[in-house]
């Protein structure tokens, strides 16, 4: 794992609370809830979440300008692209370990059309991990669900320059 392309540079307690399945799965619970909590999410998109959230420079672009739209920021800010593909793939296997966490803990569940859904009796989690503000990647994740949810998959791996 390219912890470079990935994660921010940070202190190793930094590093543990980001790589954490229960955290990243309550990342991915509230990119779910700003994408639709009701209809759900297609699959493939949830693999964009962390490897988007969690990077340093398009956490700071995202910060910066919480109410552009998606596409406008992609044109703006074509960094948040850079090395996409690399990061998506060297997130897989945290994502998937956030998908089972939040499965197993009965967070979200999956419908016959492959769309992830928060199951109802939902509760956000929050605060702090092992003293570490947890609150700005939850609130940037259901930011960016909300600018994600006018996407379907197909069109996520065409904005973010991906071939399927």
């Amino acid at each position: 794992m390219n912890i470079s392309t990935e994660l921010p540079q940070t202190k190793t307690s930094e590093v543990s609370v980001l790589l954490n399945p229960a955290f990243c799965a309550e990342i991915l619970c509230r990119f779910i809830e700003g994408y639709d909590k009701n209809n759900g999410v297609d699959f493939l998109i949830l693999f964009f979440v962390l490897p988007i959230v969690t990077h340093p420079k398009t956490e700071e672009i995202m910060s910066l300008h919480p109410k552009t739209k998606l596409l406008e920021m992609l044109k703006e800010y074509p960094e948040i692209k850079f090395n996409i593909k690399e990061r998506i793939e060297n997130f897989m296997p945290i994502t998937r370990s956030a998908l089972i966490f939040a499965i197993a803990h009965k967070a979200i569940e999956f419908d016959e059309a492959g769309k992830c859904k928060l199951i109802p009796k939902y509760r956000k989690r929050g605060g702090q991990v092992n003293g570490y503000k947890t609150k700005e990647y939850f609130d940037l994740s259901s930011r960016f669900g909300k600018k994600c949810s006018i996407y379907d998959s197909a069109t996520m791996f065409y904005l973010l320059g991906i071939s399927p």
